[in-house]
Formats: C-alpha cells, sequence, structure tokens
C-alpha cells in the first residue's frame, strides 16, 4: 500500500522536473549569454534551485481557494494521503502552461485518481492573479482530465500576501518577474 500511494507523486515530480526544462521547438536551449555559454545571462541570475532536503513545509500560511475562501496550506495536506504540489502561475504563456498540461495528462494516463489516492495543489507564483482566473484554469483542467471526483481533491490557489513567495523558499526555489 505504501508503494501504491508514493507513485502518483514520484511520476508527477519526475515529470515537472521534465517538463519545466520543455521549451517551444523541442530540445533544450543553449546555456549562457550570447557572448560567452559560461555566463549566466543577466535575466537568470538570483534563479535558481536549492535542495532544502527534510524543510518542513510552513502549512500555516494562507492561501485562496478558487471560490474566494482563504484558508492555511494545511487544509491540503491530511498526512493521509500524498500531493503533489506545482508552483506555477496561471496566466503563463509557454513553461507554466506546459507543466500544467504535462501533469493533467500524466494524472489521466494513470489508474490512481485525484481525489480519492493523492491531491494535487497548485499555487500561483503571481500575486496578481485573482482567485477567479485560477477558477477558470481548474474548470480548464477538470474538464481535461475527466473524473468529477477530482475537483475535491485538485486546489488551485493564489495568495496576495506573499505566501507563495515563502512557500518557494522553504521549497529551494528562487523565482523572480522578467
Amino acid at each position: 500500500m505504501r508503494l501504491r500511494r508514493a507513485i502518483p507523486g514520484l511520476l508527477a515530480a519526475c515529470l515537472a522536473v521534465g517538463s519545466a526544462c520543455a521549451q517551444p521547438g523541442g530540445g533544450l536551449p543553449e546555456l549562457g549569454s550570447a557572448s560567452n555559454r559560461n555566463e549566466t545571462p543577466q535575466q537568470a541570475q538570483g534563479v535558481e534551485v536549492v535542495e532544502n532536503l527534510g524543510a518542513q513545509l510552513p502549512l500555516e500560511l494562507p492561501f485562496t481557494a478558487t471560490d474566494g475562501t482563504t484558508a492555511p496550506l494545511a487544509t491540503y495536506f491530511d498526512g493521509e494521503k500524498p500531493v503533489v504540489l506545482a508552483l506555477v502561475y496561471y496566466d503563463c504563456p509557454i513553461v507554466c502552461t506546459i507543466v500544467m498540461d504535462k501533469l493533467t495528462a500524466a494524472f489521466k494516463g494513470i489508474d490512481f485518481g485525484i481525489g480519492e489516492d493523492y491531491r494535487v495543489v497548485f499555487a500561483s507564483i503571481d500575486p496578481s492573479e485573482p482567485s477567479s482566473l485560477a477558477a477558470s484554469v481548474k474548470q480548464r483542467y477538470l474538464l481535461q482530465y475527466e473524473r468529477p471526483v477530482a475537483e475535491r481533491g485538485w486546489g488551485f490557489l493564489t495568495s496576495e500576501s506573499g505566501s507563495t513567495r515563502q512557500l518557494a523558499e522553504t521549497l529551494g526555489w528562487n523565482y523572480k518577474p522578467i
């Protein structure tokens, strides 16, 4: 039973890492700046992933759900079901949309069900995105997923209070707007 519960999270984590590197047109982009491949472009300086193995998620952080109610992140972590967590932004034209699309396709392709066997949380990194936008994105992905029970186990969250930034820092994911 333990392996059965671990598989969805493991699969999604592998897909998320792979999808995050995806670019339109396929393949990985050349690294470095135009003048020097070994130099980090200015736009990417400070953007990094730092392993924080063993760090505890700040489950007290407040997030706004698609219905406009605010609740702590702990609402989505019951200790019984594994949780797939993806930091995205809903109005993203490329990478975040690819990540959400690929994760949804992966979720759809396995026998385990969102809401039944595990939970999924998408949290927006853009503090200007309203819960109404998250609600419309949620409806789009629920339609793609085609399993009605997923509605209760799939959170699409927003936060104006900086909660997503704190969550990202805990996860070791440093980002900045371009």
